[in-house]
């Protein structure tokens, strides 16, 4: 079987061909950022990625995502998707999809972060600053991850720390990591929560691929939600394709 690989990529080598036109001949294509910024490969089954929207985050970070027609948020195959883009950020590691609860999401933070005391902001700045792929798998066990009784929260009434926790909950209730696993500098995860929206709630599956980056780009991250469980073969196409990312400037 070694022997097999070996002469396959000799082959490729022979030709002239880079790993990435090779990709290209089974099935992945690459996308080639606009501004010659970066790089990367996706399957042709996904559809062409296109922009989706430029995302301002606090405090000037920002991040960009690509949306897959066939792959990201929509009804795939008679079912619904949420979420689902490529995402390229510069600055804090802010987390997509909620995967990591309210606190954490670009979104929810960059919609309440002036409404909070400076002290709480520079808490949700910190906290943001700290997240690292050492520590991303423990966090994402974590239904709460600022205590009601944190210090940076003493100057609020008992109905903020409440709206606080329930932000901190926002799409992570009960969660229960099916899958947590270090590649390198990518993380690959998947985790089952129960969404609660007003009375109703249902359980979800959020999953993908995070890659944490020293450069113009800090992360990359490609995180799905879904209410079926994904299957390993997915997880594994989608942490590929964060792999794939190159930086050009």
């Amino acid at each position: 079987m070694k022997r097999i690989i070996i002469v396959i990529f000799i082959i490729i080598i022979l030709s002239g061909l880079s790993i990435g036109e090779s990709m290209a001949q089974n099935g992945w294509e690459t996308y080639r950022d606009l501004q010659n910024r970066f790089k990367f490969s996706y399957p042709t089954a996904f559809g062409t990625p296109r922009k989706d929207n430029r995302m301002d985050m606090p405090d000037g970070d920002t991040g960009e995502t690509i949306f897959f027609p066939n792959f990201s948020y929509g009804i795939r195959n008679g079912k619904q998707v949420l979420e689902g883009n490529l995402v390229i950020r510069s600055g804090r590691i802010w987390v997509s999809a909620q995967a990591l609860g309210g606190l954490y999401d670009p979104i929810s933070v960059g919609a309440l972060i002036d409404a909070f005391p400076s002290v709480f902001q520079e808490k949700l700045r910190k906290q943001a600053d700290n997240l690292s792929i050492a520590n991303f798998c423990n966090q994402l066990s974590k239904e709460v991850h600022i205590s009601i009784n944190d210090p940076s929260l003493s100057n609020m009434t008992l109905q903020q720390k409440k709206a606080i926790t329930q932000l901190d909950k926002m799409r992570n209730l009960k969660p229960n990591v099916i899958s947590c696993k270090v590649s390198g500098n990518i993380v690959i995860f998947h985790k089952k929560i129960v969404a609660k929206f007003g009375q109703f709630s249902n359980p979800q599956h959020i999953y993908g691929a995070i890659s944490f980056r020293k450069g113009v780009f800090s992360s990359v991250q490609f995180i799905r939600i879904t209410n079926d469980p994904p299957k390993d073969k997915l997880l594994d196409t989608m942490a590929e394709v964060v792999r794939s990312f190159e930086e050009l400037i």
